[in-house]
C-alpha cells in the first residue's frame, strides 16, 4: 500500500510556536486547530522521533460521518475486523471480560502467512487500547480515541508497532531503515482508519457489511495547501513531520502531502535540492 503513496508536496518551514501537548496523540486543542483540515483531507498525521532520528511514535485522525457510538460499537466484535481490513480474518476470541478481549488472527497465503494475537481493552464510547501481543508484524500498542464532531465522529490513533519484534522475512525488509519503520506503522494506520470509516459510514446509513475494498484510480493533479493551513500545521511541526493523505470517491490514493521543518534557510535548501 505504501509504494502506492507519493509525495506530492515537501513544504519547508522555518520557526513555529511550540506545542503545548506532549509525545504521543492530539490533543483537544490541536483537534480544533485540525477540524477544517480533516474536512478537506481523508487524514492527518504526524510523525515523531526520537533524538537519533528514530521514529518513535505515529498519530492518524480521520473524520467519520457517523455517530460516535456507531464507530466505537465496532470494535467491540472482532468479527468487525474482517469488514474493516481481509488482513483480519479467521478472528478467534480466546478470552473476553466486561470490557476486554483477547483474540487471534490470521491472513493466509499460498507462499506466507500473516497471524497475530491482539488485546483490546474498552472505554465506551470514547477510547479503546489495543495492544498487538505477538504478530508476524511484531508487537506493538494503540490508542484509539473517538472524538464527537456534531454528527460526525474523529478517529485518532495513537501508537507503535515495533517492526524489529517481527518474524524474519519482515525484519529482513525493513531492517533498520527508519523511514521503512515509519512507513510501516503509517500504512497500518491508514489501513485501520479508511476499513473503519468506510464500515461505519455504511452501519450508519443502515447498510449491510461488506469487506473494506479500495476502488477508483491512483494519483491525479496534486492539491498544494494554503498559507492557512500551513500556519495551522505550524505547532505540530515543533513535535515531527506532518502527512496529509487524499483519496478518490472510490477510496483510491489520490496523493500523500508531507511537510517537515527543515533547520536552514528557503534559499539554502532550495539550492541543495536543485542539484541532482
Amino acid at each position: 500500500m505504501w509504494s502506492r503513496i507519493f509525495i506530492a508536496l515537501v513544504l519547508l518551514l522555518v520557526a513555529a510556536p511550540a506545542a503545548a501537548a506532549g509525545t504521543g496523540g492530539f490533543s483537544q486543542s490541536e483537534l480544533a486547530q485540525l477540524a477544517p483540515l480533516l474536512v478537506k483531507n481523508d487524514t492527518v498525521g504526524l510523525s515523531e522521533f526520537d533524538k537519533t532520528g528514530k521514529p518513535v511514535s505515529m498519530t492518524l485522525a480521520t473524520r467519520i460521518r457517523a455517530k460516535r457510538d456507531t464507530v466505537f460499537q465496532l470494535f467491540t466484535d472482532p468479527e468487525n475486523f474482517y469488514y474493516i481490513s481481509t488482513l483480519f480474518k479467521e478472528n478467534t476470541i480466546l478470552d473476553r471480560t466486561e470490557n476486554a478481549i483477547v483474540w487471534t488472527w490470521a491472513s493466509r497465503h499460498k507462499f506466507f502467512s500473516i497471524v497475530g494475537r491482539n488485546r483490546i481493552v474498552l472505554y465506551p464510547p470514547h477510547r479503546a487500547d489495543v495492544t498487538v501481543e505477538e504478530s508476524s508484524m511484531g508487537r506493538g500498542r494503540f490508542t484509539l480515541r473517538f472524538v464527537e464532531d456534531g454528527d460526525s465522529t474523529i478517529l485518532v490513533i495513537n501508537g507503535f508497532l515495533n517492526v524489529h519484534s517481527s518474524e524474519w522475512l519482515i525484519r529482513f525488509i525493513v531492517g533498520n531503515s527508519p523511514s521503512m519503520i515509519q512507513a510501516t506503522n503509517i500504512a497500518i494506520g491508514l489501513v485501520v482508519l479508511k476499513g473503519t470509516r468506510a464500515l461505519a459510514e455504511r452501519e450508519q446509513k443502515g447498510k449491510p457489511k461488506r469487506r473494506h475494498v479500495t476502488g477508483g484510480t491512483a494519483g491525479g493533479e496534486p492539491t498544494l495547501l494554503s498559507k492557512e493551513d500551513i500556519d495551522r500545521l505550524k505547532p505540530l511541526l515543533m513535535r515531527g513531520q506532518v502527512f496529509l493523505c487524499n483519496s478518490h470517491k472510490g477510496g483510491r490514493l489520490k496523493q500523500a502531502i508531507v511537510v517537515d521543518r527543515v533547520r536552514a534557510r528557503a534559499d539554502a535548501f532550495s539550492a541543495a535540492a536543485a542539484v541532482p
